[in-house]
């Protein structure tokens, strides 16, 4: 078994080396590459600096020594305050230091929405799983509890899961995080529920994951379930994202309405009876 998986590691490890884009041009002095062209900012001889381009590129450079030594390019979409990481790299003898996670903390301290690019590599994706893993965890709840989220935030044993029965005596007091690996059963537990407590699903009652950002956060592990927690604390709405509907949002963003007439629109209708496509929000990646 151990060989076979060794044999899997080479393979992904070969098709990430093929696949990896020579990005050392992260690192370059300001203005001094031709995939961005000018930029403002100087370089140091110790910490981050950022340069930025008239044309929507934020450029984070980590030095060590005067050594430039990680890089990561976030892109400011035109017109709003939404912003994706379009590349990152490091180099290679300084790899697993720690340094894109330091960038990526950095860049999210001027772009607290920052996502990930939709369209990442092997190593991208590994990269967003890894920093999702350290930083963040899922809750599963209603469309229709969403309003009063943004107003509210998570609050502890407020019924904005929407779970009855069981999960309504045993959630008293908490809120329930889950690792991204269970939120696809958590979204199958709240089409259960769903089923189980309105006769009218149209109205709010499609499944969304918010995305919850974990410092300082105390969290206890829930008996009742793998690889999902519970909180005492309310969970402020800056600190929440949504899915919706195929990247992650900040949820005070999000307007309900709009998002119910989405999944109203993937729905079945029979005879005046809606059936959901209770997968509409289901992310892709963490």
């Amino acid at each position: 078994m151990k060989i076979k998986r060794a044999q899997r590691l080479a393979s992904l490890y070969i098709k990430q080396s093929m696949l990896e884009y020579d990005l050392k041009w992260l690192l370059f002095p300001p203005g001094k590459t031709r995939q961005i062209g000018p930029e403002k900012g100087s370089s140091k001889a110790h910490g981050t600096a950022l340069f930025i381009s008239p044309h929507g590129s934020y450029r984070y450079v980590h030095y060590v020594g005067g050594i430039p030594v990680a890089g990561l390019q976030v892109m400011k979409n035109p017109g709003t305050e939404m912003a994706h990481v379009a590349n990152v790299w490091t180099a290679p003898e300084n790899r697993r230091e720690g340094y894109a996670a330091l960038l990526w903390k950095r860049a999210k301290i001027d772009f607290p929405g920052l996502s990930h690019s939709g369209d990442l590599s092997i190593s991208g994706k590994l990269w967003s799983q890894k920093l999702a893993a350290a930083a963040y965890l899922y809750h599963v709840t209603f469309i229709r509890n969403l309003p009063g989220i943004q107003r509210k935030g998570l609050v502890p044993g407020h019924g904005q899961s929407g779970y009855g029965g069981f999960y309504e005596s045993h959630s008293t007091g908490y809120s329930f995080l889950s690792t991204f690996r269970e939120v696809d059963t958590w979204i199958e537990k709240a089409e259960q529920q769903a089923g189980h407590l309105t006769d009218h699903p149209e109205k709010g009652w499609t499944p969304v994951v918010l995305r919850i950002s974990l410092g300082g956060i105390r969290l206890r592990k829930d008996e009742e379930a793998e690889q999902s927690y519970k909180t005492p604390m309310s969970i402020p709405v800056d600190r929440i994202e949504i899915w919706a509907p195929n990247n992650w949002v900040p949820l005070k963003r999000v307007d309900p309405d709009k998002l119910n007439q989405n999944a109203l629109k993937h729905a079945e209708v029979e005879d005046g009876d809606y059936y959901l496509d209770y997968t509409i929000y289901q992310p892709s990646h963490p």
